[in-house]
């Protein structure tokens, strides 16, 4: 069924925050607070070359043309699908669980990878990295490299969720998996392949940019909080408001 709700975003925005304020039926849904940043990567996915492999720590480090290497953990480089059952699989999931690999058996010293951001580099360490990458929607996660399709555990109902995930398998494309989140639980199929084919379009950018981009360069770079926030919730959007004065704290 389709969500009905109305939606408006109020973006204030001043020389040292953002802050993005999501309405729905006249009340606050979401409140995003951000410092203004440029030096943010978290989400940004980069064209690197393996550093050194580590089996003893489980770990390889990784070069993606930032001042320090980035630390990829062996569960970040080995086959997800084990992982994902594990987190949103049901009994109709089919699968037998993954034998634990060793990391100098999936990656050697000079071997270029698809890497993604998901812990800032910090002090004297790197960006923590994985190659599960996820493109993020409002209703929906895209999984590049997986069939997995998961449901939300908000929906309880197993009827229910064997249906979502006929839904997006007829209308998935090929190699890409899907976690339906809770806020695409009311969403119609319009809705959900619109999203579809979005978030689908960056994974087929990012692809030919690794393809024809040099080692060491970000090919995919995640939007700041105020495009993510406008970008993920453009269904039914009434009023768009932003300024650049300060919130007043009360």
């Amino acid at each position: 069924m389709a969500n009905k709700c109305k939606r408006g975003i109020l973006i204030s925005k001043t020389p040292y925050e953002k802050r993005i304020a999501i309405m729905e039926d006249g009340e606050l849904a979401e409140l995003v607070v951000e410092g203004v940043s440029s030096n943010r990567v978290l989400g940004n996915i980069y064209k690197g070359v393996v550093q050194k492999v580590l089996p003893a720590l489980k770990a390889a480090f990784i070069d993606i043309g930032l001042e320090k290497a980035g630390f990829l953990h062996q569960e970040d480089a080995m086959d997800r699908n084990e992982l994902l059952r594990r987190e949103y699989g049901d009994d109709d999931d089919e699968g037998d669980a993954s034998k634990e690999i060793s990391i100098d058996e999936i990656l050697q010293e000079g071997q270029e990878i698809m890497v993604q951001v998901v812990k800032e580099p910090i002090s004297t360490k790197g960006a923590r990295l994985t190659t599960h990458l996820s493109f993020a929607g409002r209703f929906l996660v895209c999984m590049p490299g997986t069939n997995f399709v998961g449901v939300s555990k908000r929906e309880r109902d197993p009827v229910k969720r064997r249906e979502f995930k006929k839904v997006v398998r007829r209308l998935k494309g090929r190699d890409v998996g899907y976690i339906v989140r809770t806020n695409g639980l009311n969403e119609s199929e319009f809705e959900i392949n619109k999203q579809m084919r979005e978030l689908e379009s960056k994974w087929e950018q990012t692809k030919y940019n690794f393809e024809t981009m040099p080692p060491e360069t970000c090919i995919y770079e995640e939007s700041d909080s105020a495009n993510i926030s406008a970008k993920t919730r453009t269904t039914c959007i009434s009023t768009i408001v932003m300024n650049t004065l300060p919130f007043v704290n009360i």
